[in-house]
């Protein structure tokens, strides 16, 4: 290449861009007097009145009789000149600034349009016209096709404009998608990446103000930020204020903290009153100049002390009051493909995959042989109805109360086997409650006697037999500690009590008076069903009166929302945030505990389910699948129901059973898997249709399952 004075032009054709054929790549270089970053122009949507100059140095491989594509030769309507240097100016689209004078100077001759500086202006317009539109980042399919091989050839940075747009419907600025990336690299640990992202692309992640003000901040340097922030732009007063006001505290903290209390004081008076809008947090303040020492200061304001904890905990605070095009949210990048993964879980109508299997290279989405469909295993030990069944916590065992007087203990070894491990001989009537302690250790059994029975679940060994019920016992709740539960009665008595596994009763309550479960003066409610939440923060209990009741532990009185129909039984979620109630009308509603608890308790539920009949008996629903995602009833039809818990929509309805479907339940910790009690005298193991044809090769739905008898002795 030439020097500056060789650029080409008319009266310099030698130092043109002649066809070589011992140079195989063609480098231009050109000095402007005011280098500023910079941002190409575009071949469509490039805005007039926008101005950068800039010191540029390209190399573009490729044949040297066409060092650049066809297109930019043909880019500007008023210049057919090519070079290699670019000044970019206000131009009309396609263009360069000397053309656009010459547009508008219809009168000046072509010789003054390729004559000197002149023309090298306008055959630097056309280099970089053509150099950006082959890397144009996927702008149209003329744009895409020149980038492939021109993009390569010029060997050079795509820097895109304010108005660039990407994606299919052009919703994505380009700006902000290299800032994120930049931010993502950092947040890696890739600076130097991000570094060279940031130079090449010419987009900051960052103005130069924010970061001083950042770096400000980290540095402790208090009325430098509080300066810099002020003159930041797009913030609104009232928020001004207040990151004014959290700097100036993080510098009173750090003032108290180094022993300077006049420094401090003054800050106080000077700087933090007039910008606070909580005179409580100012009095606060002032008595933390009192503090002992340090430790004291700790101790009593929850502070970290001075350093960079603390110093990037008011940064994010600052940053989040900031306008987000000011100075961008956090992790903003992650944030944003967390919601795309959010968002395909939620549009998955069968989702029932732990998140691990979540992919950002592909849509997400769960067909039907994700659920439970298929009976897997058939289990026919007992000898008459099958009241309730209930997994333990951890998935592995199954156990099941009849109206023989018995509960049987099962393992569930896989999808086709299982081992009959106890079966609980101790009541005298038959039995509907079966419950696990927290750590499955446990069992407690109940039913139309009135006696609670408590068993080692690992050795099947009875432990101990609670008297206190005067009929029979409607259900039992263990608290999470696993040391206590409840028992309450529905028929005349209408007791609950509470009962240590060692032997005691530790309280009870009965008739009239105020009490936890009832208001002062009123009749104690005959309970139907109880649930206590894995945090002991609530008692859910349902009433024949048609109330669920919610009482916030220790003590209190109780949140009552009103059902349209009796409630039979209830299923508390594992999180503890919702509750699932059947209704004799057949219908099934799940209300937020949370909202109930509010100061005006809702009217009716969040999500209603129907479809299952109900009336005669006494049906169990529960939570299931990844996520507690599906609601699955019994029925009085012999069927099994499966809604969608966030639409209410039925999903499944499965036959097998012959008689009605009296209970269910599904594991959290196995979300492929859940087990029915009918009846029938059955209960059924219910599994993933592609497991059940590619294990066994179940028919229509049944299959017996390996049966390993129970040990001896």
């Amino acid at each position: 290449m030439g020097s500056e004075g060789d650029l080409p032009s008319a009266s310099n054709p030698t130092s043109s861009h002649a066809p070589n054929p011992n140079e195989s790549e063609v480098t231009a270089t050109t000095a402007i007097t005011a280098p500023t970053t910079f941002t190409p122009a575009r071949l469509a949507g490039y805005p007039t009145g926008t101005s950068r100059n800039l010191v540029t140095s390209a190399t573009f491989a490729g044949s040297a009789a066409e060092p650049f594509p066809k297109r930019a030769k043909l880019s500007c309507p008023y210049h057919d000149s090519a070079a290699a240097t670019v000044v970019r100016g206000s131009a009309p689209i396609g263009s360069c600034s000397f053309c656009a004078s010459a547009a508008a100077s219809p009168g000046k001759s072509s010789e003054d349009h390729t004559t000197g500086a002149a023309a090298s202006a306008a055959a630097s317009c056309h280099a970089t016209i053509g150099r950006f539109a082959t890397l144009s980042m996927g702008r149209g399919a003329g744009d895409g096709a020149t980038g492939a091989a021109g993009g390569e050839q010029a060997g050079r940075s795509y820097q895109p404009s304010d108005q660039d747009r990407r994606g299919s419907k052009g919703q994505i600025r380009t700006v902000e998608y290299v800032r994120l990336i930049e931010q993502a690299l950092r947040s890696l640990g890739y600076d130097s990446i991000a570094a060279q992202l940031e130079a090449e692309s010419g987009v900051a992640l960052e103005s130069k103000p924010v970061a001083q003000l950042r770096q400000a901040i980290m540095a402790g340097q208090w009325e430098e930020s509080v300066a810099i922030l002020s003159n930041l732009p797009g913030l609104d007063l009232s928020l001004l204020r207040h990151a004014e006001f959290l700097l100036l505290e993080q510098k009173f903290l750090e003032l108290v903290e180094a022993g300077e209390v006049r420094e401090a004081l003054t800050t106080l008076r000077g700087r933090l009153g007039p910008t606070a809008s909580d005179p409580k947090r100012l009095h606060q303040l002032a008595g933390w100049l009192l503090c002992a020492g340090p430790e004291d200061l700790k101790a009593r304001s929850g502070w970290s002390g001075a350093g960079s904890e603390s110093r990037g905990s008011v940064l994010k605070v600052v940053q989040a009051l900031l306008p987000a095009s000011v100075m961008v949210p956090e992790r903003r990048l992650e944030q944003l493909l967390e919601s795309t993964v959010e968002m395909g879980r939620e549009r998955c109508h069968y989702h029932n995959v732990c998140d691990e299997a979540l992919s950002l290279f592909t849509d997400h989405s769960c067909g039907r042989e994700m659920v439970p469909t298929v009976t897997t295993q058939v289990l026919e030990q007992h000898e008459d109805e099958v009241w309730c069944v209930q997994f333990s916590h951890d998935g592995t065992r199954l156990a099941t109360a009849s109206k023989d007087h018995t509960a049987i203990v099962w393992q569930i070894l896989d999808s086709f086997s299982h081992r009959r491990l106890h079966t609980l001989s101790g009541h005298s009537l038959p039995l509907s409650y079966v419950a696990w302690s927290p750590d499955d250790s446990l069992l407690l059994t109940a039913g139309n006697d009135p006696y609670v029975c408590l068993w080692d679940a690992a050795t099947g060994q009875l432990l101990r037999t609670f008297n206190k019920h005067q009929d029979a016992i409607s259900a039992c709740a263990w608290f999470p500690c696993g040391r206590r539960f409840l028992s309450a009665s529905a028929v005349n008595d209408r007791t609950v009590c509470v009962w240590g596994v060692e032997g005691g009763e530790l309280a009870s309550w009965s008739g009239v008076g105020r009490h936890l479960w009832e208001q002062e003066g009123a009749d104690f409610p005959r309970i139907n069903d109880l649930a206590i939440s894995s945090d002991c923060s609530h008692v859910v209990s349902v009433c024949n009166e048609k109330e669920i009741r919610v009482h916030e532990l220790p003590a209190g009185a109780p949140h009552v929302v009103k059902e349209t129909k009796s409630i039979t039984s209830l299923s508390m979620s594992v999180d503890g945030r919702w509750v699932l109630v059947n209704l004799s009308s057949g219908d099934i509603h799940l209300w937020s505990i949370r909202d109930i608890c509010a100061a005006k308790p809702p009217d009716k539920p969040a999500f209603s389910y129907s479809g299952q009949v109900q009336g005669r008996f006494v049906i169990r629903s529960c939570f299931g699948g990844h996520d507690q995602r599906f609601i699955i009833s019994g029925s009085e039809d012999a069927q099994v129901y499966m809604w969608h818990r966030d639409t209410g929509e039925v999903m499944e309805v499965l036959p097998g059973h012959s008689g009605t479907v009296n209970a269910v339940s599904w594991p959290a910790t196995r979300p492929h898997m859940f087990a029915t009690a009918s009846d029938d005298r059955t209960v059924r193991i219910w599994g993933l249709s592609s497991v059940a044809a590619g294990g066994h090769g179940v028919s229509g739905g049944m299959a017996r399952g390996a049966v390993i008898e129970e040990p001896r002795g």
